[in-house]
């Protein structure tokens, strides 16, 4: 039951915490939050976490790397950025089912 509600926080905090501060940051401030919302979902991951947790966990690391494309397009983070969520969805389908990075 812990696990359950960290994770469901962990979801929760992710979401909010990208959808404020993704219009206030830099391209490389953008970069490395995304990094460490993908970090923290990888090792959740590899917890076992609920497989609906972790999609909806996914979809906001995944939403944070398409922000940074669409606010600093021609940012040399970007292509690391859509290489990074590429390889996380990869990453998802392959643990969790093909559902996870829709």
């Amino acid at each position: 039951m812990v696990k359950l509600v960290s994770a469901i926080a962990l979801a929760v905090v992710l979401a909010v915490a990208g959808e404020v501060r993704g219009a206030l940051l830099s391209a490389p401030a953008m970069y490395a939050d995304a990094q460490a919302k993908e970090a923290a979902v990888r090792r959740a991951l590899t917890a076992g976490q609920p497989a609906v947790t972790m999609e909806r966990a996914i979809r906001t690391v995944l939403r944070s790397y398409e922000a940074l494309v669409r606010q600093y397009p021609t940012s040399s983070y970007c292509d690391d950025a859509l290489w990074n969520a590429a390889r996380l969805a990869m990453d998802a389908s392959k643990r969790l089912g093909d559902g996870a990075h829709d």
